[in-house]
């Protein structure tokens, strides 16, 4: 199993969460929904680790959903990866692109491991997510299990080029 948490904020938009949590449904994942910190994504994630009790830790973002198996996927390469990823979809809109990415969603890391890197999360607002990953380099899945919302308000869009040049100094 793995626990999964899902950040909340002031500008939530209902449907998306309730499209969100859905996808979670009957997937080998217990579901954290958390309210985070505003401003701050890196401060909601670390509190949002270190919910639950499974070996396994992973997230999704409340304005993005994952697709079928894909948990059951995750697990099964674990057996023998230290952390994984698949791959993912865009959604423009109500269209999907074609292109299949690689990327930063859906990641599952083992807890022992990302406990560690919880400290140093806040000080990455908006790009922790890429910390754990340089961090823990997971190994890329050929499998798409994540579909990423893209639309104005999406934090990584926030982010400064002083945060950018401090994350490639790690």
């Amino acid at each position: 199993m793995i626990d999964v948490h899902v950040l909340t904020y002031s500008g939530t938009r209902e449907e998306w969460l309730e499209q969100c949590l859905r996808s979670l449904e009957g997937q080998p994942c217990t579901v954290h929904v958390v309210q985070g910190v505003d401003g701050n994504v890196g401060a909601g994630r670390a509190h949002g680790y270190t919910l639950g009790q499974h070996e396994f830790v992973s997230y999704v973002d409340s304005d993005d959903y994952v697709l079928p198996g894909v948990m059951e996927t995750c697990l099964d390469w674990l057996q023998r990866h230290r952390a994984v990823v698949t791959r993912e979809q865009r959604l423009w809109g109500d269209r999907i692109a074609a292109k299949k990415e690689g990327g930063h969603h859906l990641t599952v890391y083992r807890r022992d491991l990302a406990q560690p890197l919880l400290a140093e999360l806040p000080n990455h607002p908006y790009l922790c997510d890429m910390l754990m990953i340089k961090k823990l380099i997971p190994f890329q899945l050929d499998y798409v299990g994540y579909v990423w919302r893209m639309h104005s308000a999406q934090g990584h869009r926030k982010t400064t080029e002083a945060q950018r040049t401090a994350l490639e100094q790690l």
